[in-house]
């Protein structure tokens, strides 16, 4: 009993923190309500279901023909079960079950050869009785049966799940080795060894992820940089992560929220940052859809969001943005007296920017009625002059009073604002300098943030 105890304390001493933050924030030690990765229903029929399926991930062949007959026997399972082989209950959503013909993909790749040496030795250990009395390994290979089981009654399948098995696999790997070394043929042993050996080669000189060798298209591992390598998977988003790296940088922002969805990217970015800067800016996510979103970021004011499409790639928010927290947004977002975006201008060391072509700039927009807050975003500087002065006005009343010096100084700065519900109106008015009756071109400001964020809560972040 004594290494049981030690085996569960070491597991949570391990994990405990995390599952007590998971349960304080989702009530869930182990998942979060919008990824709900266990099975919905825990019956028998549905617990063979899954057993069956996740044992499917590894039956794969070359032969299509072989595949369809695999496909046609476990159809005919879930048949007699009753349980549907698709089941929405048990299955990751918008995936479907099928037999995966073999490949060289890490994320799909089956492991029919170790499948069947398990298969074997199980059988072998239960034939002969001299190698049940081997000390601890009929412990052992209940355990690492329960450990399967377990996985099956627990979890969803889906079709990447074989890569999951790998640590099952691993444990299985020592049971193999012991009845290979009891057996009394050492050629069967050598065989199953070179066999090993043999098939192995293609995966990992293929391997299309990481292949040792270039082929198809594909760099080698040994000849890629190792940048290039996080991109293997998807190398149609790299060029969207390394501008927007870049567009951060000539910005010089040292506070970035990140807006990225449930499969993409992130530590690509932190990649990036650590080779291209001297000093890492502070990272944090932002516009977070679940209930993590009620965990407070201190002195956290991004003027920059980097946020990922439907595809997976990066870009920038625009300066004018209209994304919110909430549901309801403001509407019919209109905008006087500015250019369209332009930049970057890297000769200039300018970033993305657009600019006041007017003494006055106006900014109308439609919030609903739960719309408490709305904060405005600005980093700003006069265009050429080294001195300048701007109001901001909201709904006709002053909010804040700017005397500006330095052509090359930024100028940030968050303002919250308290809308009515309809119409509101932000105002940017340059005023005149040493008695001139209208400022020149050379007054207006140029802006590199602009954005415009609302909440039902008065502590959101960007």
């Amino acid at each position: 009993m004594i290494p049981i105890f030690i085996i569960i304390f070491l597991v949570l001493s391990l994990n405990i923190s995390h599952y007590m933050r998971n349960n304080e924030i989702f009530g869930n030690p182990l998942t979060a309500e919008e990824v709900n990765y266990a099975n919905e229903v825990f019956s028998l029929s549905a617990f063979i279901s899954n057993i069956s399926r996740n044992l499917a991930l590894h039956i794969g062949t070359p032969s299509d023909t072989i595949n369809d007959a695999s496909m046609l026997m476990i159809a005919s399972l879930h048949k007699f079960l009753d349980v549907d082989v698709n089941d929405p209950k048990t299955t990751w959503p918008e995936t479907k079950f099928e037999i995966i013909q073999t490949n060289f993909h890490e994320d799909t790749t089956g492991d029919p050869l170790h499948l069947a040496l398990i298969m074997l030795s199980v059988a072998l250990v239960l034939r002969y009785k001299e190698l049940r009395r081997i000390p601890n390994l009929m412990p052992f290979i209940f355990a690492s049966s329960a450990s399967f089981l377990l996985f099956c009654f627990y979890l969803r399948w889906q079709p990447w799940a074989s890569r999951l098995h790998l640590p099952l696999f691993v444990l299985w790997s020592a049971v193999i080795g012991v009845v290979l070394s009891k057996s009394k043929f050492t050629w069967f042993a050598n065989a199953i060894m070179m066999l090993l050996l043999i098939t192995s080669i293609p995966f990992v000189f293929y391997n299309l992820s990481r292949p040792l060798i270039d082929y198809g298209g594909r760099k080698s591992i040994l000849t890629s940089s190792r940048l290039d390598q996080y991109f293997t998977n998807s190398p149609f988003i790299k060029d969207s992560y390394y501008a927007a790296v870049e567009l951060v940088n000539i910005r010089k922002c040292n506070e970035i929220g990140l807006r990225l969805g449930s499969n993409d990217w992130e530590y690509p970015i932190w990649v990036l940052f650590h080779k291209t800067v001297n000093q890492m800016p502070r990272i944090e996510h932002v516009q977070v859809a679940n209930q993590s979103n009620t965990i407070p970021l201190s002195n956290f004011e991004p003027f920059i969001l980097l946020k990922s499409d439907k595809d997976g790639k990066l870009s920038l928010s625009d300066l004018f943005n209209a994304d919110l927290i909430a549901n309801k947004i403001p509407h019919n977002l209109r905008v006087e007296g500015m250019r369209e975006p332009e930049g970057p201008y890297a000769q200039w060391d300018l970033p993305r920017i657009r600019w006041m072509n007017n003494s006055a700039m106006k900014m109308a927009f439609e919030t609903a009625p739960d719309i408490q807050i709305i904060k405005l975003s600005m980093s700003f500087r006069p265009q050429v002059r080294a001195t300048a002065k701007m109001i901001v006005l909201f709904n006709k009343k002053i909010l804040k009073k700017y005397s500006l010096t330095g052509a090359d100084n930024w100028h940030d700065d968050i303002l919250y604002l308290s809308p009515k519900e309809g119409l509101n109106v932000i105002e940017f008015l340059n005023e005149p300098v040493k008695g001139e009756a209208t400022p020149p071109d050379s007054f207006f400001m140029l802006f590199r943030v602009l954005s415009l964020n609302g909440s039902q809560y008065k502590d959101s972040h960007l």
